[in-house]
């Protein structure tokens, strides 16, 4: 969990590499995950959910985000939704990894008390 910590936000990425190469490799991020789960999504719907996913959690870090994608898809949530990737599956994730963060973060706290 701590490296995924460390990584970069998309936002902090973006003063360094520019908002188009955060998205771009957001949207490749995507893209891998929608033919995992079966396809059926477009490219450009998959740029749009990239943008939407960096306006609502731009501010987390980068590797928070992947792990949430590759826990996904590992998960029940594509079985359960038809193997079709959705905005809403995709936030649930990472509301799901950053539940897991807190978490941890909070179980740190303890342990060093």
């Amino acid at each position: 969990m701590g490296v995924a910590l460390a990584t970069p936000t998309m936002v902090g990425l973006s003063r360094e590499h520019g908002r188009g190469e955060v998205l771009a490799q957001l949207a490749v991020s995507l893209s891998y995950a929608n033919s995992m789960l079966g396809g059926g999504m477009a490219d450009e719907v998959l740029g749009v959910m990239a943008r939407s996913l960096y306006e609502e959690y731009g501010g987390v870090p980068l590797g928070v985000i992947a792990t949430a994608i590759r826990r996904g898809m590992a998960g029940k949530a594509g079985v359960v939704n038809g193997h079709k990737l959705t905005y809403p599956m995709l936030c649930g994730w990472v509301e799901a990894e950053l539940r897991r963060v807190e978490e941890y973060n909070y179980n740190r706290h303890q342990s060093l008390k």
